[in-house]
């Protein structure tokens, strides 16, 4: 974890000298002031965890400096611990109201401030990733929104056309019509199956059912599902190399939606003519299934936003395919939840190849029957969790 970076502000140089070693102690970066006008000029160019400032300074006093750093700065939520001599009600209440999230009077006990700070610093840290959190559900549901509206409009369009014109209509015209309703209306059923299974997963009830069963049954079946969409594109898909008998250990309905999403999305962004592999192979107990393609490939600015919900890439495929987005990305939680990964290589124009890992059935097995030899006998567990002294 990296250092957390305090600001000090305190114009007695034996304080500041104490608070900084104190702090530096316990593995955070300290920087000091002595004086409101530094304090100002530091905070203007720099951002910080959490800020123990003085009230009584030369210059610009504590007060000013808060209300500086509330209103011309760029991180104004920065949590501020007052450390003051004024210990009378209304410096106090005045700190407070002004928004420092905490009141320390001088003299003080370095043990209860440190405690603070470390309360304060989890506090600020809880209300970050709150913050994350709210701001990625309200991106999802934008995008949930925005992927929705276009094959909802359009069956809803199609529908109203049929329901005006069906008798003037030829029977092929009819049958065009059908024939797009059902492709918009199975876009949604997807998207609404990929928001099903998010939702699921972040709210714990989707919890992996694990068993044993071969990965080559799997993949064939996927590749029975998906040969009409690669046929229609000339593309062709095999799955050379792939033992039988390789068995792994995790949820089957999970390992064939990272299937059916990677090959889907392999056929997607692979021009015509072109060529989709599934291949697998063992390796120190785990399973690795790739799924490769010679399409259009992935420019290196894009690859850290394929599996982050806060970035909406939903590409069209090279045959002007729609996609939700929400598919690697289950892809990779999928594959976390079955104790395994989910990597990616691309060259823009070469292709690009996503390999996820799962636990061998024969390597579970094994380790099940061999007595570990990290827990000795008579240990005892629960002291593995005890946190190191502050």
């Amino acid at each position: 974890m990296a250092p957390k970076r305090i600001l000090v502000v305190e114009d007695e140089d034996d304080i500041l000298e104490l608070l900084t070693f104190s702090l530096t102690r316990h593995a955070h970066a300290v920087t000091g002031a002595t004086s409101g006008e530094e304090a100002m000029g530091i905070l203007g160019r720099e951002t910080f965890d959490l800020i123990l400032l003085d009230i009584m300074l030369p210059g610009k006093n504590g007060f000013e400096i808060l209300h500086f750093l509330k209103n011309e700065t760029p991180a104004p939520d920065t949590p501020v611990i007052f450390l003051s001599a004024l210990s009378n009600t209304s410096s106090v209440t005045k700190g407070l109201a002004d928004g420092a999230v905490d009141y320390v009077t001088k003299p003080f006990n370095v043990s209860e401030l440190l405690a603070r700070v470390r309360l304060h610093l989890e506090l600020k840290t809880v209300r970050e990733e709150l913050r994350l959190a709210v701001a990625t559900k309200e991106k999802f549901f934008r995008i949930i929104a925005h992927d929705l509206r276009g094959p909802t409009a359009a069956t809803h369009g199609y529908a109203k056309l049929l329901a005006r014109d069906y008798d003037s209509y030829a029977p092929g015209k009819r049958q065009e019509c059908l024939t797009n309703m059902v492709a918009a209306s199975g876009k949604v059923v997807e998207l609404l199956e990929d928001l099903l299974s998010w939702t699921q997963v972040h709210t714990g009830d989707l919890a992996p059912c694990p068993e044993k069963f071969p990965i080559y049954a799997e993949v064939t079946k996927a590749v029975g599902l998906l040969a009409p969409q690669a046929e229609a594109k000339s593309i062709r898909l095999s799955l050379p190399g792939i033992d039988p008998a390789c068995a792994v250990y995790a949820d089957r309905g999970m390992v064939r939606a990272m299937l059916r999403n990677l090959m889907d999305n392999a056929i997607k962004f692979t021009p015509a003519g072109g060529s989709v592999q599934v291949t697998a192979r063992t390796d120190a107990g785990m399973a690795s299934i790739a799924v490769a393609d010679t399409g259009v490939g992935i420019s290196p600015a894009d690859m850290d936003k394929l599996f982050r919900i806060d970035c909406h890439h939903s590409t069209p495929g090279t045959a002007q395919e729609s996609g939700t987005g929400l598919g690697l990305i289950l892809c990779r939680e999928f594959a976390d939840k079955n104790n395994g990964r989910l990597s990616v290589c691309s060259t823009p124009g070469q292709g690009s190849k996503f390999t996820f890992t799962l636990p061998l059935a024969a390597a579970l097995a094994t380790l099940a029957e061999t007595p570990s030899a990290n827990a000795p006998p008579g240990r005892n567990e629960s002291t593995m969790n005890t946190p190191a002294k502050a």
